[in-house]
């Protein structure tokens, strides 16, 4: 059995184990242990889980380390990056129906894909807004528990003809909305403060998508983003606590294209090289 999550399908493989003798393997993400084993019982359940698993498969090398921390034995570890398919993200020019539709004509695009949650760093990006040239806009896909604050810190900068909020958008139209961007930015960042306090990112699988579709892209010096950004190879790692860092990260690619088209061809060429799905299935065949 191959359980996606420790503690929605995880226990059902601890249970066919214990009762038929199935092995099974664990996929765990970046600061699962901070989310889920917040009390002595979920932490207990947890090991227990992991510990029977005959293998815990982490989206990243940082997942790895938090994992072994936890008390995992380091055999039992193993990291398999999250892909993509080129074939179905690839460069491609700009859909017209989507520049007409959202008023992209002269302008240029920030992009950011990820639900809106704290650590995405959605609001560093606002922030930075009024900082930048006036025909830069940025669009905002997903739904999160972040959206009302978001769209509030939106009109009280005056940034509402400058930023749109686009709510779902499907897999299928992904693709289309990564080729509409010249940066996609996401500032990710550790939560602090809240009941997500200690949550950060495993890896950024969006980055790649951007990636793959020959955008450069701008992630938060933060988790599990150091990998699947190659800074100065693929894009740029900036202090996500620091908007004045995230600023000048935005400016240094819109002023110098060459730049930042060479940061996406060299995305382009990584993932045709490593994050694509048909070669990382074969670490995965390892363990089937």
């Amino acid at each position: 059995l191959h359980c996606g999550q420790v503690f929605s399908s995880g226990w059902l493989g601890y249970a066919c184990k214990k009762w038929f003798g199935i092995p099974y393997v664990v996929y765990v993400y970046g600061s699962d242990t901070a989310r889920l084993a917040g009390s002595a019982r979920t932490q207990d359940l947890m090991t227990s889980i992991l510990n029977e698993a005959e293998h815990v498969v982490a989206d990243s090398d940082s997942t790895k380390d938090e994992f072994r921390d936890f008390g995992i034995p380091r055999d039992k570890l193993m990291r398999i990056y999250p892909g993509v398919d080129p074939l179905v993200f690839a460069p491609s020019p700009p859909d017209p129906v989507w520049v007409k539709r959202l008023g992209l004509e002269g302008k240029r695009v920030l992009l950011t894909v990820a639900r809106l949650d704290q650590r995405k760093g959605h609001d560093t990006v606002i922030r930075a807004m009024p900082d930048l040239p006036d025909d830069v806009v940025y669009l905002i896909p997903s739904r999160g528990r972040e959206e009302d604050r978001l769209k509030a810190l939106v009109t009280e900068l005056g940034q509402d003809d400058r930023i749109q909020f686009l709510g779902f958008v499907s897999d299928d139209d992904l693709p289309k909305l990564y080729n509409l961007c010249d940066i996609h930015v996401m500032p990710n960042r550790v939560t602090e403060g809240t009941e997500l306090a200690g949550d950060l990112e495993g890896f950024g699988i969006t980055f790649v998508e951007a990636g793959a579709c020959g955008k450069p892209v701008i992630g938060g010096r933060s988790g599990g983003a150091v990998e699947s950004v190659l800074h100065g190879q693929t894009g740029l790692l900036v202090d996500p606590t620091s908007g004045e860092e995230v600023v000048q990260a935005i400016l240094s690619l819109l002023d110098n294209p060459d730049e930042a088209r060479q940061l996406g061809s060299q995305a382009r060429e990584r993932v045709e090289r490593e994050l694509d799905w048909r070669i990382l299935a074969e670490d995965l065949r390892a363990i089937l």
